[in-house]
């Protein structure tokens, strides 16, 4: 593992009378691969914008060694007017990137995430899933030290998923610093070598072996055009769920596999598959 490269002394963060967190001190150093877990609403976006300066801190401070690149990639992404490519060319020529250089890799990144169709559409007909493509393109066109993700797979079907995990794993052997808040146990397993976790205003470390261990069951249902299922803030228990064709699939908790199938059922989802 590489040098330190950013230093987190007693960092705290509130919202009005809200402490969100209390003292923080940790550190990252070069090439590493962090996954901060925690409940929705314990503070993990606001540390990640925290890190790049897109949040102010309470008290405490960030220290960053050197002029490093920090690229992020928030969950919701701004529904614009600007074409795709509209957007990815003012990105890239805020980056400084040469015209050569520029259609080289867009081309490439269009491809990987399958949106060479989409680059002509505006950004405000885009789904949630496309333009969560469209943010991970634009912190892909040039190399960053330290890429901040937030929430990364969310909206993305599986094949983007597959796309964006080898290309992370890409990123971290080159030396780039990845720090994500994440809910997948599959970015845990795969491209994690360090877990914190966000708990009572603090950040703790988790070794992977202390992971509670659980066996998932996979259901694939009928997409529904409208449904009732907060999948982020009501099915907690889900490791992962995507879209593929017409088909909603879900990984969830052996012992909450009942809970939440009768809940997806409640809402008129169809049962095409269990196991």
């Amino acid at each position: 593992m590489g040098e330190c490269i950013i230093k987190i002394e007693n960092l705290s963060k509130k919202f009005g009378k809200k402490i969100i967190l209390n003292n923080v001190n940790i550190q990252f150093k070069q090439g590493e691969s962090v996954a901060i877990l925690g409940n929705n609403g314990m503070g993990k976006s606001t540390f990640l914008r925290m890190i790049c300066g897109l949040t102010s801190i309470s008290s405490g401070r960030i220290i960053v060694n050197r002029n490093i690149k920090f690229n992020y990639i928030p969950e919701n992404y701004s529904k614009l007017n600007l074409t795709v490519e509209e957007y990815m060319k003012s990105m890239g020529e805020l980056d400084k990137i040469s015209k050569e250089l520029y259609s080289e890799k867009i081309k490439k990144l269009y491809k990987e995430f399958y949106l060479e169709s989409m680059k002509d559409v505006p950004m405000k007909h885009l789904s949630k899933g496309t333009l969560q493509k469209v943010a991970v393109i634009q912190a892909l066109i040039t190399k960053p030290d330290v890429l901040l993700l937030d929430e990364p797979l969310s909206g993305q079907d599986i094949n983007s998923q597959r796309n964006f995990t080898r290309i992370v794993k890409r990123l971290i052997a080159e030396g780039v610093t990845v720090i994500m808040s994440c809910h997948e146990m599959i970015l845990v397993e795969e491209l994690s070598s360090r877990i914190l976790q966000i708990e009572n205003q603090k950040i703790v470390e988790v070794q992977k072996p202390k992971l509670e261990k659980c066996m998932y069951n996979l259901m694939i249902f009928e997409k529904k055009e409208r449904s009732n299922v907060e999948f982020k803030s009501e099915l907690k228990d889900i490791g992962e769920y995507y879209e593929e064709n017409e088909l909603l699939k879900l990984k969830v908790r052996e012992n909450k596999a009942n809970e939440i199938l009768l809940k997806m059922l409640q809402d008129g989802y169809v049962l095409k598959y269990f196991k």
